[in-house]
């Protein structure tokens, strides 16, 4: 749903005539994903003094949300759209350079109603290579480090709104996005059918071996949604900057 262009009027001014939000849907289908089976050793699992299955789970874990980061921000050619695609960039003020500038017009093409959850997301390269060695007129550095970056998920500030990394942004290049903002809750939506990741275990598939086999199974989709678009100035709840060749 998107209403930032309509408001209130003077009671004086009615007319009989209605102002109905702008409402567009969006269907989002599902991907049926997993890994490829892990093998462990029966004659392992009763040597080694912890749970080697929990670890594996763990593990299993943290390469599901690699998979989807990867996914959500690049797409899988699939059911999983992409985020970095799905917007319409801005044009940097010089070729192939990300500046201050390019940064001030994401943040002025942001409707002030998205604001309040927006955050900047850019791969470490870019943070590291480009966005450190951004200085203001007076010298000053754009980005300001977080002393907590590794609780709170976000490496520091540009313009007081927080830094989020992600490994998976494309790089500073001719045709690509190095960097979004905005609202990523309000401009993405990803699909996990309940429960999430479902892991099996089973000890038949690798009998010969007297092994156990460990698998691990989800069903996901993900989709741009864009409330903040407004057909008469095409405002975006998440803006890209595009670097042109």
């Amino acid at each position: 749903m998107n209403d930032v262009s309509n408001g209130f009027i003077l009671s004086s001014s009615y007319s009989g005539g209605t102002t109905d939000p702008g409402v567009n849907g969006v269907t989002i289908s599902i991907d049926d994903i997993q890994t490829n089976p892990i093998q462990v050793y029966n004659n392992l699992l009763a040597d080694i003094e912890f749970d080697l299955v929990g670890f594996l789970e763990q593990a299993i874990q943290t390469r599901y949300r690699r998979t989807v980061a990867n996914w959500i921000t690049n797409g899988n050619s699939s059911n999983v759209g992409s985020l970095v695609s799905g917007y319409t960039g801005i044009t940097t003020a010089t070729s192939g350079v990300l500046g201050y500038k390019d940064l001030t017009a994401a943040l002025a093409s942001l409707d002030p109603a998205y604001y309040p959850g927006a955050a900047w997301l850019m791969s470490p390269a870019t943070l590291a290579n480009t966005v450190l060695n951004i200085l203001d007129a007076n010298y000053r550095p754009l980005f300001l480090p977080f002393p907590d970056g590794g609780i709170s998920g976000f490496t520091g500030t540009i313009f007081g709104y927080p830094v989020k990394l992600n490994p998976y942004q494309p790089s500073v290049a001719a045709g690509n996005i190095p960097v979004l903002f905005g609202d990523y809750a309000q401009g993405y939506t990803f699909r996990e059918v309940l429960p999430g990741v479902v892991i099996k275990k089973s000890s038949d598939r690798y009998i010969e071996l007297n092994a156990l086999g460990v698998f691990a199974f989800a069903r996901v989709g993900g989709a741009v949604t864009n409330p903040g678009t407004v057909v008469s100035d095409t405002t975006q709840p998440v803006v890209s900057i595009t670097i042109h060749s």
